[in-house]
């Protein structure tokens, strides 16, 4: 042993007397270090196994946490698909998922720190050691910034290296798997549904004697309703009442086209009337799609503006005007207090038949103003052609209403997103609702007596008949100007009393309907003539339930970085329950440690890492360096000098000072 004992085979004495006089100490001999003047008692390194059975249980719990997001995983895989809706356990999982990349990356960074420090500790007891190196790497590493750094540092390309950094990388891998293995998606489920509207092209049901006035009743309201209320209805495909209203096909497109166009948004001249068609029964969930079928009033004008007549025409008057046309021969005509009238032409013959045409009917407009240039008052003139277009309109509604029972579309929010002309029906264009009935009909004269009597007194003092009002300006039909009406647009004028006539005929046919939404078993809809206007069709109603979706991707990310983090606390559990030797790596303690290294060369002006870098393949091990004494000294030291060992394994049942 002597012929191999190096030049500094010692180490200096703990005294400032023996440091002074620069004294010795001798490990090899059975009494050094245990004097005296030295306060220290030898002990023994073996502690209580109650205190291990206690690190062992916390490290186990630890391992247990990792082991709850494999199961976390595999659940979230078994409810794959599963209902997502409140109260749910997938909702509850997915909520419980967005704290995952909270938690997961501080478990990894105890996990992972904790086992590496345990593995360069269990390494360095051993018979061998390791070298400065490794251990550099591994207490180097205790954190994913840190673990990156010191590689870099290290240039640690090898082996160690490599798999701390890709172990460190599965933290924010794993993390981002926590939460997005499970996500919340729409599952589709679609079903044909049975569906009930009311038939636009149906006779006015109140043309008859007393039907006049009970249509002041019933029909006048919701007429004056909806007159007064054009700003709301600007905005929507539906009415007051939830029914949908036909776009107008001529503002999209007037070049009798009959494919689909897609409808503008809504404005004051995107619909046919300002009341819409009820449909029933739109089921309580989900969208229900249809294609509803209608007709309106259309009209068009091509004689308007000023005239220069005195007053109004008598259109009862053997002087009358001819209507013009071939089947019609007098007129109905009433008017709107002393600011307009309104003239229909009529037959006392023709009869509507589909397989046949006829010639439009004539409609005609005069409103008189006051003209201060004239002094005098002046006229507005418009002769119109009355025909029907019939369209087909797609339709989109969903329930909005609370409940989930089914109901008409006065529930619902609807929308309609494209329009065409109709293919299927045949009649002719010309032929109107005016003409539905048994010749001479009065619908045309009850309808005109309504409208032109909603206002009855409203232009006394001044006042403004709304009807002008209304073609005027839809949005401020009793404030508007009526001399505003001859710089109105043609187009504007057209639509705007299309929408008025749409209205009563709409409401004359069901008003219940209408206004209660829609239901065939209300007794008051029963009316046999009310129910020859009731149609089927066929809707489409898609349903979307929130399910919970399992990304397979991130299920085996989740997975493999999981059950790595368990195998990773159980092999630190281990090693901490195998390691004997004080824990002292990471402090700054190790300084205070006896040194027994041999063969380092080096400078007092290199920096850690450059210590590193420079004595990165020398051994250090953590062992008895008085080996042959009655009580050992726990130190740093090389594990062998030229192939010798000088250092002890560090055992259990020895004293140690």
């Amino acid at each position: 042993m002597e012929a191999h004992k190096p030049p500094f085979y010692a180490s200096y004495a703990h005294t400032p007397q023996d440091v002074s006089q620069g004294s010795y100490i001798d490990w090899e001999s059975p009494s050094a270090g245990y004097n005296g003047q030295n306060h220290v008692q030898p002990q023994l390194l073996e502690s209580s196994w109650l205190k291990r059975i206690l690190y062992l249980a916390f490290d186990l719990a630890i391992a247990a946490i990792a082991l709850l997001f494999v199961a976390f995983a595999l659940w979230i895989r078994k409810i794959d698909g599963t209902s997502a809706e409140p109260g749910s356990i997938g909702l509850k999982l997915y909520e419980a998922a967005q704290f995952a990349p909270t938690l997961y990356p501080l478990l990894f960074a105890a996990i992972v720190g904790g086992s590496i420090k345990s593995i360069a500790s269990w390494k360095i007891q051993t018979r061998q050691g390791t070298t400065i190196g490794e251990l550099e790497q591994c207490m180097g590493s205790q954190t994913i910034s840190r673990a990156f750094a010191t590689q870099i540092k290290l240039r640690g390309l090898n082996f160690l290296g490599l798999s701390i950094v890709g172990l460190w990388s599965l933290s924010p891998i794993g993390s981002q798997a926590s939460l997005r293995v499970i996500s919340v998606g729409a599952d589709l489920a679609s079903s044909q549904t049975s569906l009930n509207y009311i038939k636009t092209f149906t006779e006015y049901q109140y043309g008859y004697a007393a039907g006049i006035s009970e249509a002041i009743t019933k029909i006048a309201g919701p007429t004056t309703a909806s007159l007064l209320a054009g700003s709301l209805l600007g905005s929507r495909f539906q009415d007051l009442w939830g029914n949908i209203r036909l776009p107008v096909v001529e503002q999209i497109d007037n070049k009798q086209a009959t494919g689909w166009m897609t409808v503008p948004e809504p404005s004051s001249l995107t619909c046919s009337s300002l009341v819409g068609i009820p449909v029933g029964i739109i089921p309580g969930v989900g969208n229900t799609s249809f294609t509803l079928p209608g007709s309106y009033l259309a009209f068009s004008c091509p004689t308007f503006g000023p005239s220069k007549q005195h007053e109004y025409t008598n259109f009862t008057s053997s002087g009358a005007p001819s209507p013009g046309n071939r089947n019609d021969s007098y007129w109905f005509s009433s008017q709107g207090g002393s600011q307009y009238q309104m003239a229909i032409s009529a037959s006392s013959s023709v009869a509507f038949r589909s397989n046949e045409s006829r010639d439009a009917r004539k409609f005609v407009w005069e409103s008189r103003f006051w003209q201060p240039s004239l002094e005098d008052s002046a006229y507005f003139r418009a002769e119109c052609d009355l025909t029907t277009t019939h369209v087909d309109s797609n339709v989109t509604c969903s329930r909005v209403l609370s409940g989930g029972s089914s109901s008409s579309s006065s529930g619902s929010a609807c929308s309609v997103s494209s329009v065409r002309r109709s293919i299927t029906t045949t009649s002719h264009g010309n032929w109107t609702v005016f003409d539905i009935g048994i010749p001479p009909s009065p619908d045309a004269e009850s309808v005109l007596q309504l409208i032109t009597g909603l206002f009855p007194h409203a232009d006394l003092s001044g006042g403004v008949q709304p009807i002008v009002g209304y073609v005027v300006n839809p949005y401020a039909p009793f404030s508007s100007d009526p001399s505003l009406i001859s710089s109105t647009d043609r187009r504007a004028f057209e639509i705007r009393m299309a929408q008025i006539f749409n209205t009563v005929l709409y409401l004359g046919i069901n008003p219940e309907a209408v206004m209660a939404g829609f239901n065939v078993s209300d007794p008051l809809q029963q009316d046999p003539l009310q129910q020859d206007a009731i149609d089927t069709m066929t809707g489409m109603t898609v349903v979307s339930n929130r399910v919970v979706r399992c990304n397979p991707a991130w299920f085996a990310v989740l997975i493999v970085s999981s059950f790595v983090l368990f195998l990773c606390a159980l092999v630190g559990a281990i090693l901490r329950l195998v390691t004997i030797t004080p824990d002292v790596l990471g402090s700054i303690s190790v300084a205070l440690l006896h040194n027994k290294t041999q063969g380092v060369v080096g400078s007092s002006t290199w920096s850690s890492s450059r210590w590193a870098r420079e004595t990165k393949d020398t051994r250090l091990c953590l062992a008895d360096i008085n080996p042959a004494g009655e009580v050992g000294r726990i130190a740093l030291a090389s594990p062998t000098v030229e192939g010798v060992l000088i250092s002890r394994v560090v055992e259990k049942r020895r004293l140690y000072l």
